[in-house]
């Protein structure tokens, strides 16, 4: 920005510095959101997903029954992790660099509006609430990994320490893999050669988010609306931010120029 002038150089580093410092604060928040501890709300979740007519258990047959999409949908879980530096470096080499602001902006506001919605509506996780029985949590083998140690001990007041290398996700509603699977397959839209790779891989995610997630359908549907919601204020946002610099710009130009007389 100021020895060697290069705006693509300059955004991008810019932009990646946002992102970093984003997903970092917004993880935390999302610790903060857990400890709030009020009720968990799983009950209230599963309900919603039958009166929708969304059967979880005949879902996890469906896949269950096919293992090699089971084994897709596992890997594009997994993908949420290479995606978040994946697709900001693409828009980098593409050159949209306005795209990768708004995607910035964006996923920051998601994980706000998520980490908000949770502190109210807290849950455990499908998987624990219903495909576990009455048990639940208890009838797990000892060495079997799952975020409830993590979840109980933050809303008992017995964990005060973050470990900073080993952050764990958390939230169940709304699910957060599916915002980012929208606002992947959004900012991607704008690159041509990967656009359809990007939705492809992106609906396969959210199909996986039930089964590897072991999140309700709800989950999906709230982590979809919390994407559209964040990339639309984001829009809104990166506007306003424009209307206001534009005349200081022109402002500055107009006090630099000699006057005539």
């Amino acid at each position: 920005t100021t020895i060697r002038r290069d705006e693509r150089i300059a955004s991008a580093a810019i932009a990646s510095g946002q992102l970093f410092l984003v997903l970092f604060v917004g993880l935390l928040l999302t610790y903060a959101a857990t400890a709030a501890a009020a009720p968990y709300r799983d009950a209230e979740l599963h309900a919603l997903d039958q009166w929708l007519g969304l059967d979880r258990k005949t879902y996890l047959a469906f896949v269950g029954s096919h293992p090699v999409l089971q084994q897709v949908l596992d890997a594009a879980y997994l993908s949420i992790q290479p995606q978040t530096v994946l697709v900001p470096f693409a828009l980098i080499i593409a050159g949209q660099l306005q795209r990768l602001q708004s995607f910035v902006v964006a996923f920051g506001i998601a994980l706000i509006i998520t980490a908000v919605i949770a502190s109210f509506i807290p849950a455990v996780s499908a998987y624990i609430h219903i495909d576990l029985g009455p048990q639940g949590y208890a009838s797990l083998p000892p060495n079997f990994y799952t975020h409830v140690p993590t979840l109980e001990a933050l809303r008992s007041g017995a964990m005060r320490a973050i470990p900073l290398n080993n952050l764990e996700g958390l939230i169940t509603f709304p699910s957060f893999h599916t915002a980012n699977g929208v606002l992947f397959a959004w900012a991607a839209w704008k690159i041509r050669y990967v656009r359809w790779l990007g939705l492809l891989l992106n609906i396969l995610l959210i199909m996986s988010t039930p089964t590897a997630g072991a999140h309700y359908f709800v989950d999906v549907i709230a982590g979809a609306g919390v994407a559209v919601l964040s990339i639309a204020i984001s829009g809104w946002l990166l506007r306003k931010s424009a209307e206001v610099a534009i005349p200081a710009m022109e402002n500055h130009v107009s006090a630099d120029l000699p006057a005539r007389g």
